[in-house]
């Protein structure tokens, strides 16, 4: 009902809109290239994986094209270089992301995803740079040995269930560098709320609208009354609203507490409250320290996902970091921080698992101002969709993209090429970059270096003993992830069970 709804307004929107720029574009320059689309609809992008279709028109009309969809002017751009030239040498116009109307409605428009005022994003970061500046995280490093660990002794324990344990992993530390809080078992109330943000925050940002809202596509539904058809996202966002203001209250006023008590641990916030105190608006802290679990936490949960059904699909990539590990690190301790240096292997199918399916595959901005690209015209306020899948999937870059080929990185002279690197640019351009970029990158590290050293990942087999291999499909939200898939999770060698125990028994 609410698509019917948002179809039938499109239509008198729509053709306001198109007069309106045909206007503006005659007086600027003509519009980039890109397929015409149908009258009034525009473009139809496949309701899965639309960003695999973005790719294949960029190779038609380049790597910065033009569409229209719906009643929205769309410019697409799937190149590197294109992205920093308009993302960061012209930071000043295309920096700004207005907020998904259904996001604006829950109350996740601020922090430092959404934030469109510039001193209040500013803050944000700086905030966050309290907990995950490289220097920063050193404090953090143990957390996250202990979070692994912990990870570990739950596959031992339960391995059927790997793909749950996974959600564990980032949640444990990001709570820990934003609230200085540790979880409490597994039914912790405020975990359950927390983590209800980040589904919130999924859901209310999908860039589907299978999987997401309708009135992200037509904000002006929002300013209709409430008894037309298709309104029930209201009612919905006045329910998460409410839980998400609660929660965001909840960790501040805790932390606030224990600061004044003189018992709180080292976090984003008890930093902010304490010898940086005065320095953040308060509004800034609560809204910007949970989503540091709910910008994070699913992008690592996804990575991670995608790892162990690589693992499972790509068998010998997998025995191939393996013996590097045994190499490296032998059979009598589990892997270290220290040991990444001497891990090319190991860092390569890293690199390659954020390449292979990217948990961010499409982001967007929205240019403050009316800018002229190669002599095309962008207009003020369209909506810039950044494709980092067609970036990932750069067939001069990457031969044969759709394969997991951690080799690829052998080459050191690609480590760091801004052009080339997944580390280098599937985190962000500009002034939004994630904050979290380098946390991710070491808990992906330290959690997927000590998994393969310490268990076999193998598809799982039917009564006959054929083994069954699962299809790679993957969600469409804004973090996109694996669908639940199985596969069979061993331990290497009776000396796993001893490491894993002995380590678990030293948390204790």
């Amino acid at each position: 009902m609410e698509l019917i709804t948002g179809f039938f307004w499109c239509c008198a929107v729509t053709a306001v809109a198109f007069y309106v720029h045909s206007w503006r574009r005659r007086a600027r320059g003509p519009d980039l290239p890109g397929p015409k689309g149908y009258p009034l609809i525009g473009t139809i992008l496949p309701r899965d994986s639309p960003w695999i279709q973005m790719t294949k028109y960029s190779r038609q009309y380049g790597p910065v094209y033009g569409l229209n969809i719906l009643s929205t002017r769309t410019v697409v751009i799937s190149s590197v270089r294109a992205a920093r030239e308009l993302l960061e040498t012209r930071s000043s116009i295309y920096s700004n992301r207005i907020p998904p109307k259904m996001a604006e409605l829950c109350g996740l428009d601020e922090g430092v995803l959404f934030q469109t005022h510039n001193g209040r994003l500013r803050q944000a970061r700086r905030l966050l740079a309290l907990g995950l500046q490289p220097r920063e995280l050193e404090a953090y490093q143990t957390s996250m040995q202990h979070a692994t660990i912990r990870f570990l002794a739950d596959l031992l324990r339960d391995p059927a269930n790997f793909l749950s344990h996974i959600h564990g992993v980032p949640t444990d530390v990001s709570l820990e560098i934003a609230y200085g809080y540790t979880a409490k078992g597994d039914d912790d109330p405020f975990v359950d709320r927390i983590t209800n943000i980040a589904r919130c925050f999924e859901k209310s940002a999908a860039f589907s609208i299978d999987e997401g809202y309708v009135v992200n596509w037509f904000p002006f539904l929002s300013k209709l009354p409430s008894f037309f058809p298709g309104m029930s996202f209201r009612k919905v966002a006045q329910t998460w609203r409410s839980e998400n203001m609660a929660a965001f209250s909840e960790g501040l006023e805790r932390v606030r507490s224990e600061v004044t008590e003189g018992v709180a641990r080292q976090s984003v916030l008890s930093r902010a409250f304490g010898d940086h105190s005065g320095l953040f608006e308060e509004d800034v802290m609560l809204r910007c320290a949970p989503q540091l679990f709910t910008g994070g936490s699913d992008t690592t949960i996804s990575a991670l996902s995608t790892f162990f059904l690589a693992m499972m699909l790509y068998p010998e990539a997998q025995k191939r970091a393996q013996e590097e590990l045994d190499r490296v690190v032998g059979p009598d301790r589990l892997p270290t921080f220290a040991d990444w240096p001497n891990l090319p292997y190991v860092t390569g199918l890293l690199r390659e698992t954020i390449r292979w399916h990217t948990p961010i595959p499409c982001a967007y901005r929205n240019p403050v101002k009316d800018d002229l690209y190669e002599g095309y015209f962008i207009e003020k306020d369209s909506t810039v969709l950044v494709n980092f899948w067609g970036m990932l999937y750069n067939e001069e870059s990457f031969p044969d993209p759709g394969e997991f080929r951690p080799e690829r990185w052998s080459d050191v002279s690609l480590h760091g090429d801004k052009d080339v690197d997944p580390f280098e640019f599937a985190f962000g351009f500009g002034r939004r970059l994630c904050p979290g970029k380098y946390m991710a990158q070491e808990l992906l590290f330290m959690t997927i270096a000590n998994t393969l050293a310490t268990f076999n990942i193998r598809k799982c087999k039917d009564v006959n003993g054929v083994e069954i291999t699962p299809d790679a499909k993957y969600t469409n939200g804004s973090i996109v992830a694996p669908l639940p898939f199985d596969c069979e999770v061993t331990p290497r060698a009776t000396q796993t069970l001893l490491l894993v125990e002995h380590a678990l028994n030293a948390l204790a």
